[in-house]
């Protein structure tokens, strides 16, 4: 799955290249792939003299995501800069894409509007760095 993060200006990063390994690549999703929290804003009326309550669905929605990805470097020093510099550039807020390819290559594309990342995480093993990003926004589509 290849995902990026599009802001206003219409600047792109991309979180995820997609499964394929390889040097200066953002491998993933890591199992156990994109883990997802779907809220509904929901208003309930308290039962005063009637049988039940009664629940108003205010179609607001809350769409969290978390995925963790992996990326390789040629070197130690190119995984610390690498590391500096994306966490510097990383667009944080605008439109998630999620691009989807099958093995015959048609694609599935769904975005998530007012998307923003709160947390990046990344953590060095060598060479490689594996970077968890937690994600919230409004209702996918």
């Amino acid at each position: 799955m290849r995902i990026t993060i599009k802001d206003a200006n219409n600047q792109v990063t991309v979180l995820c290249d997609g499964p394929e390994r390889g040097t200066d690549r953002n491998v993933g999703p890591l199992s156990p792939g994109v883990g997802t929290d779907d809220d509904l804003s929901i208003q309930t009326a308290e039962r005063f003299r009637a049988a039940s309550v009664k629940n108003w669905n205010r179609l607001n929605r809350k769409t969290g995501k978390t995925l963790i990805v992996s990326r390789e470097m040629s070197s130690l020093q190119a995984a610390e800069l690498w590391c500096l510099q994306f966490t510097r550039d990383c667009i944080r807020t605008g439109t998630m894409i999620f691009t989807e390819t099958d093995a015959q290559g048609n694609q599935a594309t769904f975005t998530l509007n007012d998307a923003a990342i709160p947390k990046i995480k990344i953590t060095p093993m060598g060479v490689t760095r594996q970077i968890t990003f937690t994600i919230i926004g409004g209702a996918l589509v």
